[in-house]
């Protein structure tokens, strides 16, 4: 009788002991998917601090390129009114012959002049802009994957949780089996 009794709370104490592991196995769960969240959040404002960088860098590029622009605007004004001047002082006609060839020709080269100055700046303000659309969209992309990996070590958790309960269930069934068969309960 009394081997019954104490094969009875063993069967007791195995099946606390399993729904306590399924229990510690879903809190461990709850507190890795907090972790993920907290790190994607704290990640996505770090992703967002640099697209806020990257947007600032881009209208500074749009900046230096219109001052660049304005700078070799005026630096050609100047040179080309040297040009005409010296031209003029020496007697030269400037309006036609190898005066208004040198004019054409650095006319041509100023206006290509100006066209790469605009395209490099628009190439490296562009660029900068699609860092900052990167990082908006690795930060949105962060706080989805860290969900989505919480809800997967919840979900697979239960499953552990419920697997341990089920085996002390088991178990206790087994050694209550075994004490009924032995005291002829059965």
């Amino acid at each position: 009788m009394w081997g019954a009794i104490i094969g009875l709370i063993g069967a007791a104490a195995s099946l606390y002991g399993s729904y306590k592991q399924s229990e510690s196995i879903k809190e461990n769960a709850e507190a890795q998917g907090k972790s993920a969240e907290q790190a994607a959040a704290e990640n996505r404002e770090l992703s967002l601090m640099d697209a806020e960088v990257m947007e600032r860098a881009a209208r500074e590029e749009m900046y230096k390129t219109g001052v660049a622009l304005q700078m070799y605007t005026t630096q050609m004004d100047n040179w080309m009114g040297a040009l005409r001047t010296s031209a003029a002082k020496s007697g030269v006609a400037v309006g036609t012959g190898t005066p208004l060839d040198v004019e054409v020709y650095s006319k041509k080269n100023f206006i290509k002049d100006l066209e790469m100055i605009k395209y490099n700046g628009m190439k490296a303000t562009e660029q900068k802009y699609d860092l900052a659309k990167r990082y908006r969209k690795l930060a949105d992309y962060g706080l989805r994957d860290a969900a989505a990996y919480a809800t997967a070590v919840l979900e697979t958790a239960k499953d552990q949780a419920n697997a341990s309960l089920v085996t002390g269930i088991g178990k206790t069934a087994s050694n209550i089996y075994t004490v009924g068969t032995n005291l002829d309960w059965f």
